[in-house]
């Protein structure tokens, strides 16, 4: 490859440079002479010069490529002669781009050592060197002469540990430990007595709870972040109170009626002597001086007052049945006439029905009131329905109107009276609370002279019949015994049975008894009904086990009944009265009651098994105890504070409760 490459460059370098030595110029010439180009060169090639030929007359005149020389020797007269074949140097080019750098040489060889410093200075002293290893030890000496005897030691005492009592208000699973020495007065018997005692380790199990001496009543209301309540501490009687679920967080929040007299305000939604309007709570109270009339508050104590003097003077308005409406407060109120009518009230102004009459002989004006007597005030989809007397006579009639129209006092003062629903030949069945809502359809009954009949209206007064029945439904005269779940309207009402569970999902076929858990005509009046889990839990009455908590499930069919659990064997009652039931995130708290503990706090999931007594408080007899409500993770209770005074002393517990839904346990260690 070598030689060819060369043979090419040879060539190039004989066109560029012979070319101007042999070649014509361009322009005219006389000369005829041909001129020798380089195809009439012969060029030979040899390895090295060794291998050139003679130069003689043969030879003269020829041209070779050395090879090993890379270069041309031509043939003269004189001999092999050496020739450049280069023409003239061609001006520069332009640069080229700069090439990437190469790699770093090699280290260069080390050069010759210098001449020596001078000496630094010297030093620090290093660490000491570990230790060498011991010598061997040389030999024994003689013993020594031994030392007089000394005097003899007393006899040893060993401490004891024997098993103690814990304190009286620790609870099961709490341990006391004696320590001392047994050498009293009675030593070396095998115990400790009181005089050979010399500490205690008392580790002592105890509910993570406190008391106020605070009597709470209703279940409170969850607001703003605290709950408000009645209290009594038996200086001002009850008030309006709250608590954040801290001893320091719980204070009266206004001292109504000053004194000790209390206000006789209640906060129950549910028996509508409270309501909430536009995130403000209004309740009935008496301040000494306005009699019974609405108040309002917002959890402080400047924000709680008088919101409407409804009939000035100390006899107040008697208010009744307080409803929140988009169009303002519905509530019975008795003014003037002695006789409770229908009012709305609307911040400061207050809209009494009244129709005039004018005679013009007399020049007087006639008034009369339009709804007398009015319950069951309830508000749905947009609408009112409620049950009263038409100017005060008759029997009494349904009232409903959709979208609060004239009659109801959206406007004006004066207009036509709204006409009655649906009358009865003796009257509508009165209630003491709001009528049962399903779907946005109202549930009511009527005396026909002969049955009860269950109906339903519609906001455009459309109006079903459903059932019938001996007795009216027991949601008209008994709170608690009615609730809606699940498509059903679940309520207590007698066919003949008695007063058995019932239900209803708006359409004829439908509306039936459930079960009837007390078999016969006695009935089990199920009641206290409330939502826990996805199921209802209620109580209800049986001829073998007494009264009991129950619950409601459902199949393809609708719903069906089962007992939870027989508290109390037999047919004692395991839940008596009124259980203040309270759902919570574990279930159901309630009283309960067996022949073990007595009526105490217990909680229910809605199984047999998850039916247990949340705490035992005492032995002794009381039956004002209450689960009011849960605040900051903790049960608020109406129970005795006190059970060995005469008489016993009642107030409010705060019992943490745990992720089991039990209240919380801590154990205290104490050295005494």
């Amino acid at each position: 490859m070598n030689k060819a490459h060369a043979l090419i460059f040879a060539l190039m370098m004989m066109t560029v440079s012979l070319a101007g030595c042999f070649g014509g110029d361009d322009g005219d010439s006389n000369d005829e002479t041909p001129t020798e180009t380089l195809n009439d060169w012969q060029v030979y090639s040899v390895s090295s010069a060794d291998d050139l030929p003679a130069c003689n007359a043969d030879t003269n005149g020829r041209l070779y490529y050395v090879e090993a020389d890379n270069n041309f020797q031509v043939c003269k007269t004189n001999g092999w002669n050496y020739i450049t074949i280069q023409g003239l140097a061609g001006t520069d080019g332009i640069d080229g781009i700069t090439g990437v750098n190469g790699q770093n040489g090699t280290n260069g060889a080390d050069g010759q050592d210098g001449a020596n410093g001078q000496n630094g200075t010297n030093g620090a002293d290093g660490q000491d060197g570990n230790n060498g290893a011991d010598g061997q030890n040389g030999t024994t000496g003689a013993d020594g002469q031994n030392g007089t005897t000394g005097t003899d030691g007393f006899n040893g005492e060993s401490v004891m540990i024997q098993m103690g009592t814990p304190s009286s208000d620790c609870l099961p699973g709490s341990m006391s430990y004696e320590h001392g020495i047994d050498n009293g007065l009675i030593a070396g018997d095998g115990t400790l007595g009181a005089d050979e005692i010399s500490y205690t380790v008392e580790m002592c199990r105890q509910h993570s709870m406190f008391s106020l001496p605070v009597i709470p009543s209703g279940k409170g209301i969850s607001y703003n972040g605290v709950s408000l309540f009645v209290g009594n501490d038996q200086i001002h009687g009850a008030e309006l109170w709250r608590t954040d679920g801290t001893s320091a967080g719980t204070w009266m929040v206004k001292d109504i009626f000053t004194g000790p007299t209390g206000s006789g305000l209640s906060l129950d939604f549910a028996t509508k002597d409270a309501t909430l309007n536009l995130g403000v709570i209004y309740f009935i109270a008496n301040d000494g001086i306005h009699g019974s009339e609405l108040w309002k508050t917002d959890g402080t104590t400047s924000g709680t007052v008088l919101a409407s003097d409804i009939n000035p003077g100390i006899q107040g308005s008697n208010l009744q049945e307080l409803t929140s409406t988009g169009n303002g407060l519905y509530a019975s109120a008795t003014i003037d006439s002695g006789v409770s009518e229908l009012v709305r009230i609307n911040g400061d102004w207050l809209q009494r029905f009244q129709w005039t009459d004018y005679d013009s002989v007399s020049d007087t004006y006639t008034y009369t009131t339009a709804y007398q007597s009015p319950n069951g005030i309830t508000d749905h989809n947009n609408s009112l329905t409620f049950i009263a007397q038409e100017n005060g006579t008759g029997e009494f009639s349904l009232f409903s109107a959709n979208g609060y129209p004239m009659c109801l006092g959206s406007n004006g003062w004066d207009s036509t009276p709204c006409t009655p629903a649906k009358e009865f030949t003796n009257g509508v069945d009165q209630s003491v609370s709001s009528l049962p809502v399903l779907d946005g359809e109202v549930y009511f009954t009527g005396n026909t002279g002969s049955t009860h009949q269950l109906h339903k209206i519609d906001s455009n007064q459309n109006i079903v019949l459903l059932g019938n029945y001996d007795s009216p439904p027991k949601f008209n005269t008994e709170i608690g015994t009615s609730i809606t779940h699940n498509g059903f309207l679940l309520f207590s009402a007698d066919t003949g049975t008695g007063y058995e569970l019932h239900s209803t999902d708006g359409t004829v076929a439908g509306t039936s008894i459930v079960q009837d858990i007390f078999s016969g005509t006695t009935g089990s009046n199920p009641s206290q009904f409330i939502i826990s889990g996805g199921d209802v839990i209620f109580t209800a009455t049986a001829a073998a086990s007494g009264t009991e908590l129950y619950k409601i499930t459902y199949n393809s069919g609708g719903p069906t009944v089962s007992i939870i659990t027989d508290l109390w064997n037999g047919n004692q009652n395991g839940v008596a009265g009124n259980i203040g039931p309270l759902a919570y995130g574990q279930g159901v708290l309630f009283i309960g009651e067996n022949s073990t503990t007595g009526a105490e706090i217990w909680t229910t999931d809605g199984t047999a098994q998850g039916t247990v007594c949340f705490l035992d408080l005492t032995n002794t007899s009381y039956g004002g105890m209450n689960p009011m409500f849960i605040i900051d993770g903790k049960l608020v209770m109406k129970a005795v504070i006190d059970s060995s005074a005469n008489p016993v002393i009642v107030g409010m517990y705060f019992v943490e409760i745990d992720e089991q839904g039990m209240p919380l346990i801590e154990t205290t260690i104490t050295v005494s």
